[in-house]
């Protein structure tokens, strides 16, 4: 979620500190870190590569009216009214069996094009063992009328800005629009705990359609040997791979 500098500190200073303690005191061989308020020029002369993308962030200053005005009617906010006639409920949830659900799920949103998870269970386990006690994370689910689960979400807050970590949904359960109404959930659970922005992690048709604005978000990292960046490369395209292989296997 980003460095927390005391006053004084500034920026360029901080990343080449944390980059000593990585590649120093825990004897690192290879670092990473992204931060929506790290810019390129702020790693300058430290070695680091950056990539970017564009992530949709929606400003929660405003009015509840006003955020969901910006949203788009035909995409959006219909969905979010369509889930509610059907008799949707949106409810928080901390029990164990919901990593379950969440990655029963997740598999049938890949499935749909031909890939597996890029992550397990267990993933899903640890964030809720380690976050859930320190009030910065957020389980949703989405319930239709009669009480089945059919959508579930994953949500992060901390300093001023909610993080929307993943959501998952059964295809077959689709005309419901759960998605719709899991993130407007937690838009206004965040904004009532004092968050000022809703930072998507990450572009996405499907993120735009929410009112947010897009913004720059740089990827940082750096080795201690030249082939070792290669090599992570190369192992990122053949996990894609691998995902493509696997997925047109259970397909």
């Amino acid at each position: 979620m980003g460095l927390r500098l005391l006053p004084g500190v500034s920026k360029p200073h901080a990343v080449e500190a944390i980059t000593r303690y990585a590649f120093g005191e825990l004897k690192c061989s290879h670092f990473e870190f992204g931060d929506a308020a790290i810019a390129p020029d702020d790693v300058a002369g430290l070695g680091f590569s950056c990539k970017s993308t564009a992530t949709p962030v929606v400003d929660l200053t405003a009015d509840e009216d006003a955020i969901y005005s910006r949203m788009s009617s035909k995409s959006c906010r219909y969905c979010i009214r369509k889930a509610e006639k059907l008799g949707v409920i949106i409810e928080e949830a901390k029990d164990d069996a919901f990593a379950d659900e969440y990655c029963d799920q997740m598999r049938d949103v890949f499935a749909k094009q031909r890939l597996v998870p890029t992550y397990g269970v267990d993933r899903v386990r640890l964030l809720m063992k380690h976050l859930l006690p320190t009030g910065n994370l957020l389980l949703l689910r989405a319930r239709e009328s009669e009480g089945r689960c059919i959508a579930t979400g994953i949500f992060l807050g901390m300093h001023e800005t909610a993080f929307f970590w993943g959501n998952s949904s059964w295809r077959a359960d689709q005309h419901f629009c759960p998605n719709e109404s899991l993130h407007w959930y937690a838009m206004r659970y965040w904004k009532r705990r004092g968050a000022k922005s809703y930072d998507f992690c990450g572009g996405g048709e499907y993120k735009r359609k929410y009112g947010g604005v897009e913004k720059e978000l740089y990827h940082f990292t750096k080795s201690k040997y030249r082939w070792l960046s290669v090599g992570r490369n190369m192992a990122l395209k053949s996990f894609r791979m691998y995902q493509r292989i696997a997925g047109w296997q259970k397909k």
